[in-house]
């Protein structure tokens, strides 16, 4: 009797294995890096990654650093779906380039599988490739990251005065430079305002692909002064050096000009009241004089 195609193709799937791997670091792509699978099947279907069943390290002894993916998207290379591509979530991009040794380069650059990592359509479990079997990756195989970081949106908040630029790749904090910063208020640049004050990056809201500054009060009551900048998200707009800061290995970032400022992702708008910080009283001249923590309008004064 002829054999059940069924089990014939469970006999084939049963003992597939991981052939080739690639490893591309680049923000070209969608969360700036890939990660590639080739499988030796002749016709497969492949139900998607178990991300956590796949692992990254930098050789094969018996207790090796690992990296442990926890998440990211897959997708189908080619018609037959034996190859697929994982596009890594942020988290893991982070831990990797933050490395100093995994994926730094092709001989410090393995993966190996467990069994839960990928189904075949009939749900038989991947073949393990133990760490002791860890595949290097290929020669043609590798890319390092080469672009450098892009803005990807700005915060603005004028009652704590954080201002946030978000990047799509991992920064070095310790970089930052305020002073390459402006605001402007129309897309054509009718009204500017650089920042002054070197600026420290906030303690509180650390985040290796976001620059948070809060803005000296000099640099905020300047802002809140100028009527036609900052009030609405319809006027505010930023462009940056590209030594606003560097990344990981050094690089400016894109700039982004002053002929076409970035618009705001999100304005939180000035609802705080002013307050009294001194005031004078000269008799001679008949008058008081008050000083406040923020700029006021003069003409709703009431006596």
């Amino acid at each position: 009797c002829s054999e059940d195609p069924v089990e014939v193709k469970r006999a084939a799937l049963i003992s597939e294995r991981l052939r080739q791997w690639n490893l591309t670091s680049n923000s070209t792509y969608p969360d700036n890096a890939t990660l590639s699978q080739i499988y030796n099947v002749s016709s497969a279907e492949l139900y998607p990654l178990n991300l956590t069943g796949c692992m990254l390290s930098y050789d094969r002894s018996m207790e090796p650093e690992v990296i442990q993916l926890t998440g990211g998207s897959i997708e189908y290379v080619d018609a037959n779906k034996l190859q697929v591509v994982v596009y890594f979530n942020r988290h893991d991009l982070r831990l990797i380039k933050l490395h100093n040794t995994i994926g730094s380069r092709i001989l410090r650059t393995y993966i190996y599988f467990d069994a839960s990592a990928i189904l075949d359509f009939v749900e038989n479990e991947l073949v393990p490739v133990s760490m002791f079997a860890a595949q290097r990756v290929r020669s043609s195989g590798y890319q390092r990251d080469v672009t450098p970081p892009s803005l990807e949106g700005f915060d603005l908040d004028l009652n704590t005065g954080l201002l946030s630029l978000y990047f799509n790749d991992v920064l070095d904090s310790q970089s930052v430079n305020s002073l390459a910063v402006t605001l402007h208020s129309v897309e054509d640049s009718n009204s500017t305002y650089t920042l002054q004050d070197r600026t420290p990056v906030s303690p509180d809201d650390l985040d290796d692909y976001a620059v948070h500054l809060l803005l000296s009060q000099d640099d905020l009551n300047a802002i809140k002064a100028m009527l036609d900048l900052a009030t609405t998200t319809n006027n505010t707009y930023i462009s940056i050096l590209g030594s606003v800061v560097r990344d990981i290995y050094n690089r400016t970032v894109f700039p982004v000009n002053s002929s076409d400022p970035f618009p705001i992702s999100e304005l939180y708008p000035d609802q705080t009241g002013p307050e009294l910080v001194t005031f004078a009283l000269d008799l001679n001249r008949s008058e008081v004089n008050a000083t406040f923590n923020e700029p006021v309008f003069v003409d709703t004064f009431q006596s």
